[in-house]
């Protein structure tokens, strides 16, 4: 897989499609800008088959009336196998932006996590494994166009080397008989909501440092916050950018002073002096706003033996993970952790309401884990 081509009509969605559904898999990757706008949209999707990596231009053909269309069925009926490597994000843009919903995910950062390698990033996989060295990450604002060459190539890389780590990995995942739990850790994967990154208006309380700030603190952190999400949004750039959490705690804890300080505060350079007042207004509303903060969910305390339950679950799985040299993942994933700790197993219970278990963990350690559940 050497040769790329940059698609940019529908037409050549269409090509790619049939290339898609002809071949046994097929290696994924997707490019957002995130990091430069607000409304986050999936920029580029590149396509790696064994005919040659087709990078789809997804801002050419914003506008079209599901210019995906001819690749909804291959990508979503579990033919082929689609290889990705930490595909979360890019499971979730494509179901926001194109209502696809991948399946047949093989997860190269799954696997590597289940074999407990140390390094799982693509580039350390594509070192370790191939022996190719891949240039640094770059900053590209994948939505402006045109594209350069080497951003081009960069986005190409990431699935370049893919079929020769994924094999790699699988060859290494037979050997320790976990390719149940990387189909289980594949369809987690596509199960990723379209809804990551939405704001949430009592967002503000997750903070850090924000439980500890006064009343009057938490009334002006709660109006930054809004306040930085509206102006954001109305001019199409990340909140972070306009000001980082950091910042925005750190301004709430002097509230009185607030003022003064934001008129000598320096902003994104797309902010105006008419934002700067609109802040300064909402801040002041802030300090005479008697509305109702929101409360922090508080978790309720556990029950008695919760703790002693998940402190044995743990230690179990430590244990067989090195008696099996392999990632703690692979014994027990944290999701099926957490429900084994919170809710244990009645001798009565159903191993398939554990969530994240899979057939093969069940078949292997389910009397092992009602016992720990038992004590």
């Amino acid at each position: 897989m050497s040769e790329h081509e940059l698609i940019s009509d529908v037409a050549g969605v269409e090509r790619v499609a049939r290339i898609v559904a002809a071949s046994p898999q097929v290696t994924l990757s997707g490019e957002t800008n995130a990091l430069h706008a607000y409304r986050e949209r999936l920029c580029l999707l590149v396509v790696g088959t064994a005919e040659g990596i087709f990078a789809i231009d997804l801002t050419a053909l914003r506008g079209r009336p599901r210019p995906l269309r001819a690749l909804e069925a291959p990508l979503t009926q579990a033919r082929p196998a689609l290889w990705v490597h930490g595909a979360e994000y890019l499971v979730a843009a494509l179901k926001r932006d194109f209502l696809i919903a991948l399946d047949g995910i093989v997860d190269a950062q799954q696997a590597a996590v289940l074999l407990g390698r140390p390094r799982t990033g693509y580039r350390s996989l594509v070192a370790d494994l191939v022996g190719a060295p891949l240039e640094a990450p770059i900053s590209v604002d994948w939505a402006a166009r045109p594209l350069s060459e080497e951003a081009l190539l960069h986005a190409v890389e990431k699935v370049r080397y893919l079929p020769a780590v994924v094999t790699a990995l699988e060859a290494e995942i037979r050997a320790a008989d976990l390719e149940d739990e990387l189909r289980v850790a594949g369809r987690e994967v596509g199960w990723t909501p379209p809804e990551i990154g939405r704001f949430d208006p009592a967002g503000f309380l997750k903070l850090k440092g924000a439980s500890r700030l006064p009343a009057a603190g938490r009334r002006v952190l709660r109006a930054l916050w809004s306040w930085r999400d509206t102006k954001a949004r109305t001019l199409d750039v990340p909140p972070g950018r306009l000001m980082p959490n950091e910042r925005l705690v750190e301004l709430a804890k002097h509230p009185e002073e607030l003022g003064m300080r934001l008129r000598g505060e320096r902003f994104h350079s797309r902010l105006v002096w008419g934002d700067v007042d609109e802040l300064i207004d909402a801040v002041v509303r802030a300090l005479t706003d008697r509305a109702p903060l929101p409360e922090r969910r508080e978790t309720a305390p556990p029950a008695p033996g919760t703790r002693e339950r998940g402190q044995r679950l743990k230690a179990w799985r430590a244990e067989e993970a090195a008696r099996r040299g392999v990632g703690l993942q692979a014994i027990l994933p944290a999701k099926s952790l957490r429900y084994l700790e919170l809710h244990g197993l009645p001798a009565d219970a159903d191993l398939e309401t554990v969530p994240g278990l899979g057939g093969r963990r069940r078949e292997r350690y389910g009397e092992r884990l009602r016992e720990l559940c038992s004590r």
